[in-house]
C-alpha cells in the first residue's frame, strides 16, 4: 500500500437512542416538583406543577408516567430532608424510571454538591434529568460543565435569599415586631389576629406553681415528681417531666412579660443547623411585650435562687444535680463540732447478723479513732433527736422568732452574667430564702398537728434546718429565722 495514500474512512452517523442502555421503545418518565415556602402563592405553584407534569407526560408519544414526586414547603438546600426526592432516587436505583423531568436546577437542588452528585449517580444508571428552563438533558456531553455553572448560580441565589431573610429579621427584631412560636410553649397561646402572645389560663397555673415550689426550696426533681403525681401535662402534651424542662421555665423571661429575640441563629445555610446565640449575633430585649404570668419580683427571686444553687449544684444534662448526694434527711447538713467534718451514714453487720446504721464523723472514719473525739450517733437515736427538735420548734412562742422585714429586691437586669450583680443576687437569694422559710415555720408552729411530727420528721428537717452540729453532749439544730434548738444526747 502506498504510504502517501489516505485510508478510506466511512463516517457512521449516531443513532437517536431514547434511553442510554435501554432497548425499550417506551420511556418511563418521572417528574419532580418542589416549592420551598408555604404561602398561598407558592401553594398554587406547587399544585400547578403537579397538574402540568401529569398532563405533559401523558401527552408525549412513547412516554408513560412513572410517577410524580413532589416535596411541598421544604428547602432544596439539603436532599436528605426531602422525602419524595429520596424516594425518587431509590426508585431510579430499583430500575423503575428511565428519565426525570423537572422545571429547573433550583427546583432539583440548590446545593451544588447535591445537584452534581445526584446527577452523576443517575447518569451511571443511564438515567437523564431534563431541566426545562435551562433546555438541556444531563446525558448530553456538555451537560457536566453547564450543570456546574448553573448549579453554582442556584446555590449563590439561595445564599442571597438567606442573607435577605436574615436582614429582614434583624429589621423586625429592632422594631420589636416578630412572630413567636407557641407550639410547645407552656402558659401561652398565639393570637393570629392580634399577632401577640396571650395567656393560657389553665397552663399559667402550672407555671405559677413551678415558680412557687422552687422558691419554697424544692429541687427540680422534686417539682417534676409533684407534677407527674398530679398528672399535669408538659408543654408538649406529655406527662413525663424532666429537671431541664422545669429549669427552662424558671429561666424564661417571657413569663414576666418580656421577650428576648434571636436566642438562636442559623450557623450553616446548607445544613440548616441552628445554635444558641452566646454573643455571636446581636440580640434584642423587649420589655413589657405581652401580658405576664408572674411578677417581676418573683422572677428575680427565681433567678437569684438558681444562681445561688450553682454553688451547691452542678449543671448536668437534665438540669441542676446536687454535687453532694442527699439521700437522707440529715445528709450534707450535719457537722462535727470538734473538727468541722461532715457526718456520713455508715452501715455494718454485727456478729448476730443484725444490720446496724450509724452516723460517723468523716475525719474519724477515715483517719482512725485518735483523729477526733466525737462519738457516733445511731440512726434510730438521730431520728428521736430530730423529732425532739421539731417538737420544741412547734412549742415555741412565735414572738421569740425574729421579725420579718420587707424584702428589698435588686434591680432587674436581663443580663445576669456580671460578677458583681451575681454576688448581689446571691446575697438576696439567701435573705429571701431565710424570709420564706421563716414564714413557713410560723405556719408550722401555728397550724401543724404535733402528733404528726414523728412520721413527717424526714421531710421537715431538710426543709427547715440549715445546719446541725454534733458534740458528745448534744446536738444543735440551726433553723431558718435564726432559731437554734439544742437537744441533749443520751
Amino acid at each position: 500500500m502506498d504510504a502517501a495514500a489516505r485510508p478510506k474512512i466511512v463516517v457512521i452517523p449516531a443513532k437517536v437512542v431514547k434511553v442510554s442502555g435501554d432497548k425499550n421503545e417506551v420511556l418511563r418518565v418521572a417528574a419532580y416538583c418542589r416549592v420551598s415556602r408555604d404561602t398561598e402563592e407558592q401553594q398554587g405553584s406547587y399544585e400547578s406543577q403537579v397538574s402540568y407534569y401529569t398532563k405533559y407526560i401523558s401527552s408525549q408519544e412513547g412516554w408513560i408516567a412513572a410517577g410524580i414526586y413532589a416535596d411541598d414547603g421544604i428547602s432544596g438546600l439539603t436532599a436528605v430532608k426531602r422525602s419524595d426526592f429520596m424516594r425518587l432516587i431509590e426508585d431510579c436505583e430499583a430500575g423503575k424510571i428511565d428519565m426525570i423531568i423537572t422545571k429547573s436546577i433550583s427546583r432539583f437542588a440548590r446545593n451544588l454538591l447535591d445537584c452534581v452528585g445526584y446527577v452523576r449517580k443517575l447518569k451511571k444508571l443511564g438515567i437523564g434529568v431534563m431541566f426545562e428552563e435551562e433546555h438541556f438533558n444531563t446525558l448530553d456531553e456538555t451537560a457536566e460543565f453547564i450543570l456546574t455553572i448553573l448549579g453554582a448560580v442556584a446555590q449563590q441565589e439561595s445564599m442571597n435569599i438567606s442573607q435577605h431573610v436574615n436582614a429582614g429579621l434583624q429589621h423586625r427584631y429592632a422594631e420589636g415586631s416578630v412572630r413567636q412560636s407557641c407550639t410547645y410553649f407552656l402558659g401561652y397561646d398565639y393570637d393570629m389576629t392580634e399577632h401577640k402572645l396571650v395567656v393560657n389560663r389553665e397552663q399559667a397555673k402550672v407555671v405559677v406553681r413551678i415558680f412557687n415550689e422552687f422558691l419554697k426550696g424544692r429541687s427540680l426533681r422534686e417539682i417534676c415528681a409533684l407534677l407527674e403525681k398530679d398528672n399535669i401535662p408538659t408543654g408538649t402534651g406529655g406527662h413525663k417531666w424532666n429537671p431541664y424542662s422545669v429549669e427552662r421555665v424558671l429561666m424564661n423571661e417571657k413569663y414576666v412579660g418580656d421577650a428576648m429575640l434571636q436566642k438562636t441563629f442559623t450557623c450553616d445555610v446548607f445544613e440548616k443547623k441552628r445554635k444558641r446565640n452566646t454573643g455571636e449575633r446581636r440580640q434584642y430585649y423587649i420589655f413589657e411585650n405581652h401580658e405576664p404570668i408572674i411578677s417581676r419580683e418573683t422572677y428575680i427571686a427565681a433567678q437569684a435562687e438558681l444562681i445561688d444553687r450553682k454553688g451547691t449544684f452542678a449543671m448536668g444534662k437534665c438540669g441542676f444535680r446536687s454535687v453532694v448526694a442527699k439521700p437522707y434527711a440529715c445528709s450534707g447538713i450535719m457537722f462535727c463540732e470538734y473538727c468541722g467534718s461532715l457526718f456520713l451514714r455508715k452501715g455494718w453487720k454485727r456478729r448476730t447478723g443484725e444490720q446496724v446504721y450509724a452516723w460517723k464523723c468523716q475525719t474519724k472514719d477515715k483517719e482512725g479513732d485518735s483523729s477526733c473525739i466525737v462519738e457516733k450517733i445511731y440512726d434510730k437515736d438521730l431520728k428521736e433527736y430530730c423529732v425532739e427538735a421539731l417538737t420544741k420548734l412547734k412549742n415555741m412562742d412565735i414572738k421569740e422568732m425574729k421579725a420579718l422585714e420587707p424584702l428589698s429586691y435588686p434591680e432587674f437586669r436581663q443580663d445576669t452574667t456580671d460578677p458583681e450583680y451575681q454576688e448581689e443576687i446571691k446575697r438576696f437569694a439567701k435573705i429571701r430564702m431565710d424570709h420564706s422559710k421563716t414564714e413557713e415555720m410560723i405556719k408550722f408552729i401555728s397550724d401543724y398537728p404535733e402528733e404528726r411530727i414523728a412520721s413527717e420528721a424526714n421531710h421537715f428537717i431538710p426543709y427547715f434546718v440549715k445546719k446541725i452540729t454534733v458534740n458528745n453532749t448534744g446536738l444543735k439544730f440551726y433553723f431558718y429565722g435564726d432559731v437554734v434548738i439544742e437537744v441533749k444526747r443520751d
